[in-house]
């Protein structure tokens, strides 16, 4: 069976203009290349046939996501909502999870480097493929060309989730600049955590348009 997903990609969440005057953040610029209509797709197999909704984040997730990743034990900094993709229970507007794609410093000739954070599903919305249909239109934002980078536990279901979409393990100076400090204290606090398996930086590269 196959879940039909609402994709609704709004303006930040907010009622922006698909136009902006002055120099747009790169948040609008991940915005504005999805301001579009909604509009139906659909996901991979899940085993159990429901809909939901993909939205932009609105400042009024915030507090939901705060304690979402504290519980899950990621990084609570770097929160911002208008970077949040969220998907919802459409005809009850409940969250049932969401991600972040934070841009980074870029490091080469105009390309960028972006970081894919804060991938939850919430625990009564798991099994139902919403972490992979968000992460699937995150990374559908990235422009061609550009990196994308993650941390996550060297064992496990979203190590399995991230190859699956195309994701590998960096080794070495491969591992972007901005990541490297961030990966040596999540080593730690995640061994501190009861996960001896340590973690992991994965990365994938935004294929150029046909």
């Amino acid at each position: 069976l196959h879940s039909a997903i609402m994709l609704q990609h709004g303006c930040a969440g907010r009622s922006l203009p698909c136009a902006t005057r002055g120099q747009p953040s790169s948040t609008q610029l991940l915005s504005h290349r999805h301001c579009r209509r909604s509009r139906l797709i659909t996901s991979a197999a899940t085993g159990t046939s429901t809909s939901f909704k993909l939205r932009d984040g609105r400042d009024s997730d915030i507090g939901l996501i705060q304690k979402a990743v504290w519980e899950e034990r990621m990084n609570p900094l770097g929160l911002v909502a208008q970077r949040f993709l969220v998907a919802e229970d459409p005809s009850t507007s409940e969250v049932l999870g969401f991600g972040q794609l934070e841009q980074k410093k870029s490091e080469g000739a105009g390309i960028k480097e972006w970081e894919l954070r804060s991938l939850v599903t919430l625990k009564h919305a798991r099994g139902r493929g919403v972490a992979r249909a968000v992460m699937a239109a995150l990374l559908q934002r990235v422009p061609p060309g550009d990196r994308v980078a993650l941390v996550t536990l060297a064992s496990g279901k979203a190590r399995a989730l991230y190859e699956a979409a195309g994701f590998r393990v960096l080794q070495g100076g491969e591992v972007p600049g901005y990541m490297v400090a961030e990966f040596g204290l999540g080593s730690i606090v995640s061994r501190l955590a009861g996960h001896p398996e340590g973690i992991l930086v994965m990365g994938w590269t935004a294929p150029q348009q046909q």
